[in-house]
């Protein structure tokens, strides 16, 4: 049995210092931000990502059924206090996370993560030396029109906010001061027109 034992440690640690590399592998479905942004095909799956944050409109409670475009059918109490103005911040109803699997797309961090993802792609876009001009300059353009949407989605639930174009990382400043409606809306166009 002693001997058995010896015996299977030895052929183990023959196997894990032969292959001197044999621990520093990486899973298949993860790479790191150098590897990204070095292949033109995980570049693009990097915004197919961004497009799927663009929020799913119909579900069994749509949208539209917050205001009066739509009557619901579902008489709940929620959607009457929605329509009827009598919601309060003690209790937002219809406005609070996971109330609705077709309202995640609109929250708030949900949006502002999408525009994260927006700006890191246009940080790294620059460094992509193996993806050919004009096929990134096509990817900038549908990532313009992305973040242009999801600061539209913001914009018609609360009217003027923070604008960022740059990459926010932890540690700094979170009082970053709401824009005007005017000036959101003047931020979205630019996107829309590629001037930024």
């Amino acid at each position: 049995m002693k001997r058995n034992r010896l015996y299977l440690l030895f052929i183990l640690t023959a196997v894990i210092f032969s292959c001197e590399n044999y621990l520093d592998t990486y899973p298949g479905n993860k790479y790191d931000d150098a590897t990204i942004w070095k292949n033109t095909d995980l570049i693009e799956s990097y915004v197919f990502g961004i497009y799927g944050g663009i929020p799913y409109p119909h579900t069994w409670l749509t949208s539209a059924s917050l205001v009066d475009e739509s009557v619901p059918i579902q008489n709940d109490g929620i959607m009457d206090r929605v329509l009827q103005s009598t919601m309060t911040a003690e209790e937002p109803g219809a406005f609070v996370p996971n109330w609705a699997a077709c309202m995640d797309g609109w929250w708030w961090d949900y949006v502002y993560s999408n525009i994260r993802a927006c700006n890191l792609f246009f940080a790294k876009i620059k460094i992509a030396d193996n993806t050919p001009e004009i096929y990134k300059e096509q990817l900038k353009s549908e990532v313009h029109f992305l973040r242009g949407y999801m600061y539209f989605l913001l914009l018609e639930q609360y009217g003027g906010v923070p604008l960022l174009d740059w990459v926010y990382n932890i540690g700094e400043d979170v009082n970053i001061p709401r824009n005007t409606f005017e000036e959101t809306v003047n931020f979205i166009i630019s996107d829309l027109d590629g001037s930024r």
